[in-house]
This record gives structure tokens, C-alpha cells and sequence, in this order.
């Protein structure tokens, strides 16, 4: 009845979790002018996906007795399943990275207009930003400590159920919609964040690192592309300053 139950917890707790996580990101810039810096018209293109392919699931690899744990590794994690504490995770990297420049880029108050765009052929539109993800990836140890389906057991007493790191590698650079020269390029910006979770502990906060990580990076964007704005005038002409019209 014991290893009945400690089975029956273990797949309650992990593989059967049916919660899926998903992206969710908020803007941190802070406004930088009561008017856009720039009257420049700026449209934002889908990331280009240049991860690494193959995921790797060896998570029953636990069940085996002495063996201390079960791993996972997912470089498209979109296409992973039964992650540590959910059963999936729901994201478009290519889209979604891309509209959180947008809304960083907004909330800034950089450009006259900013926008999101699949087409690299837009009118009346003076540049182009885009950006590249190297990077999306989620390992995970789900933990067993040599003791098979018995885990549960010392989970309940507090001793972590697992580990996961996140890492994210992105870049960006701006060009020029006339003749497509790349005006500015950020510098390479690789991060990763590890959290070990247990019943009691950070359980179901296993993705959270990856937005925090993308806030980082477009902080450091947003004030790189701010000074070269202002070290470049007569590229970026500045937006007028409005003026309140006599009666």
C-alpha cells in the first residue's frame, strides 16, 4: 500500500500535472522624453529561430533504483512536455520576443511609432529592428535520490523534488528599410538562471526566469538605442515638441 502510494503521488506531482504554463511579459522601460526621441517610423520583425534542434526526455530514468535523479532537456521548448511542474509550455519565441520590443520600445517613448511585422516590405516605414534567438532552452533534474518510486516520500518532508535552469540568448540589431545596412548591433547577451523547487518551495515558478531574462536584455537595448539616437541627429530626425495652439 506504501509503494501504492508513493507512486500515485509522484505521478499526481509530475507527469500527471495538466497545468500548462505560458509566456507572460510586461514592459519595464521607463519613459525617456514626454515626446518620442525620434519622428522615425519603426516596424519590428519576428526573431529568427537559431536554436539548436532535439530535445532530450529521460525523466523515467528515475524509477530505476540507485539512480539519483531523471533529466530533461529541451532546446524547442514549445515541443517539450512534462516539464517539472507543468505539463507544457505555451509560447511562440519568434513572435512573442519580437512583440516584447515593442511593448519596451513603446512604453519608451524612442520612435514616433513602433510596430510589429512579419513583412520585411512595409511602407513608409524608415527602419527595421530584428532580432535573433540563439537560445530558449529549459534543463530539468526531477530528483529520486536513489530511492525509485519511494521519492514522494522524502519530497513530503521538504527535500527538493527538482532543479531546472532556464538560459536565453538573444540579440538585435537595427536597419535601415532603404537599403537594409545594419546601423547598430547589440552586444552579445547570454543569461541563465537555475531554482530549485519543492513541494513546499517555488513550486509551479519554473519558467519565470525567462521573461525576467528578456526584461534584462531589453533595458540594456533600450539604453544602447537611446545614445545612438542621440549621437546620430541627422539620421534621426527628432519628433516636434507639441505646442498648445493660441485661442
Amino acid at each position: 500500500m506504501r509503494r501504492g502510494f508513493a507512486v500515485s503521488l509522484l505521478w499526481a506531482l509530475t507527469l500527471g500535472c495538466a497545468s500548462s504554463g505560458a509566456w507572460k511579459y510586461e514592459p519595464i522601460s521607463q519613459q525617456l522624453a514626454p515626446h518620442p526621441l525620434a519622428a522615425s517610423r519603426v516596424a519590428v520583425l519576428p526573431f529568427e529561430d537559431r536554436r539548436p534542434q532535439g530535445n532530450s526526455d529521460k525523466k523515467l530514468l528515475y524509477l530505476i533504483p540507485l539512480v539519483p535523479w531523471g533529466s530533461f532537456e529541451y532546446n524547442q521548448i514549445e515541443a517539450g512536455s512534462g516539464f517539472l511542474t507543468h505539463a507544457a509550455y505555451q509560447i511562440r519565441p519568434s513572435e512573442d520576443l519580437a512583440k516584447a520590443v515593442v511593448a519596451e520600445l513603446a512604453k519608451a517613448n524612442l520612435f514616433r511609432e513602433i510596430f510589429y511585422t512579419e513583412r520585411e516590405q512595409e511602407p513608409d516605414v524608415d527602419y527595421f529592428l530584428k532580432g535573433g534567438v540563439d537560445e530558449f532552452r529549459y534543463d530539468g533534474r526531477l530528483y529520486s535520490y536513489g530511492f525509485s518510486a519511494y521519492a514522494p516520500y522524502f519530497w513530503l518532508f521538504g527535500l527538493p523534488a527538482g532543479r531546472t535552469r532556464n538560459s536565453l540568448d538573444v540579440s538585435l540589431e537595427l536597419r535601415r528599410a532603404g537599403d537594409g545596412e545594419v546601423l547598430w548591433r547589440s552586444h552579445p547577451d547570454r543569461m541563465e538562471r537555475s531554482l530549485t523547487s519543492g513541494l513546499y518551495y517555488n513550486w509551479g515558478k519554473e519558467f519565470e526566469s525567462y521573461p525576467q531574462m528578456m526584461q534584462q536584455a531589453a533595458r540594456q537595448w533600450v539604453e544602447e538605442l537611446s545614445s545612438y539616437v542621440r549621437q546620430n541627429p541627422i539620421a534621426f530626425e527628432p519628433a516636434p515638441t507639441p505646442s498648445s495652439s493660441s485661442p
